[in-house]
């Protein structure tokens, strides 16, 4: 079954195909580390999560031995190949002896672009008999991506502010998807997002930004670190942006050693998170300089911001923020 992005962002539980083929080029990382994101968060029970590099000389049988292994809690697998092109001849005839293991696990398939007469070939069509779906992105999938992202964040949106941003954003994505994380933040829910209220948005930007806040601790650089925080932070509500975007670097980093566990591949990890361009290099950095029990020191000096924040705890969250930035940038 071809699938569009509509389709996926619709998808329960009960419907996520047990195979699904991903295809795009490289410059759609970042999309599909979003729509692979929504997945899992589909899924919701737990499961267990693998991801496969799949070279020339890539071995199946570490992905069949995977699906062989019994889970103790019932998890499902959630397995992941990255294939660096596309499938060789010899690739999808492995790719057919792993449907055969699948039973009610997953399998998410991501090569690159595929065109029509791909499609039309006979390891597509096996896809499709083993109830499987096929997505292939481009950049008429780009607007159903910016209307689901800030739907889930109960904001609207028509089309002509939609094509805005994505010129704006030098069809930018891992770009344009920050510039929507923004708009998620400074909009309140079921505001309805408009060219003007966006423009009012960077006017109103400071000389600096929780963004250049990020680059500045996840590289180590404290004295910068606090520089930034000093040109934003003025009030409290500052703090509940500077808390969100701390979290979410965080919480990648977690993710990260969690994934390398199963793939060497930093890069690839980093670029699946949702991070590209710059920000590869900068969590490169910081998963070198900073240990688990530093982040898990970090994410619970986190929740104790977050409760400062609601005044459960008579503490200064600007205080707060300092020692979290020290002790990210000084591990």
């Amino acid at each position: 079954m071809i699938l569009t992005l509509k389709n996926i962002f619709a998808l329960n539980k009960d419907d996520v195909p047990r195979i699904l083929l991903i295809s795009a080029d490289s410059n759609y990382q970042a999309v599909i580390g979003y729509i692979t994101d929504h997945i899992k968060d589909i899924l919701i029970d737990s499961y267990n999560q693998y991801s496969f590099v799949v070279d020339k000389a890539f071995n199946y049988s570490g992905v069949i031995d995977t699906l062989n292994s019994p889970s103790i809690f019932s998890e499902i697998s959630y397995i992941e190949l990255f294939y660096k092109t596309k499938p060789t001849i010899e690739h999808q005839s492995n790719l057919s002896k792993v449907y055969t293991y699948l039973s009610n696990n997953l399998l998410i398939i991501i090569c690159d672009s595929l065109n029509k007469r791909d499609l039309d070939s006979k390891w597509i069509q096996e896809i499709k008999e083993n109830s499987g779906g096929i997505l292939v992105i481009n950049e008429t999938c780009i607007p159903d991506l910016v209307t689901h992202y800030l739907h889930s964040y109960n904001l609207t949106i028509d089309q002509n502010t939609i094509t805005y941003l994505i010129k704006q954003n030098s069809s930018n994505l891992p770009q344009l998807l920050q510039e929507l994380q923004r708009i998620a933040l400074y909009f309140n829910s079921h505001d309805h997002v408009d060219i003007v209220k966006i423009q009012d948005i960077h006017r109103n930007n400071s000389k600096y930004s929780i963004y250049q806040l990020s680059q500045a601790y996840l590289t180590g650089d404290f004295n910068n670190s606090i520089n930034i925080l000093n040109n934003i932070y003025t009030t409290t509500e500052d703090a509940i942006l500077i808390n969100w975007i701390l979290s979410e670097d965080i919480k990648k980093l977690i993710k990260i050693k969690s994934r390398l566990r199963n793939n060497d591949n930093l890069p690839q990890i980093i670029r699946e998170l949702g991070a590209w361009g710059d920000k590869i290099h900068h969590f490169t950095l910081a998963n070198f300089r900073l240990n688990y029990k530093s982040l898990l020191k970090v994410l619970d000096m986190l929740s104790k911001l977050d409760l400062m924040i609601k005044g459960a705890i008579n503490s200064d969250p600007y205080q707060q923020i300092i020692k979290i930035l020290t002790q990210i940038s000084h591990s």
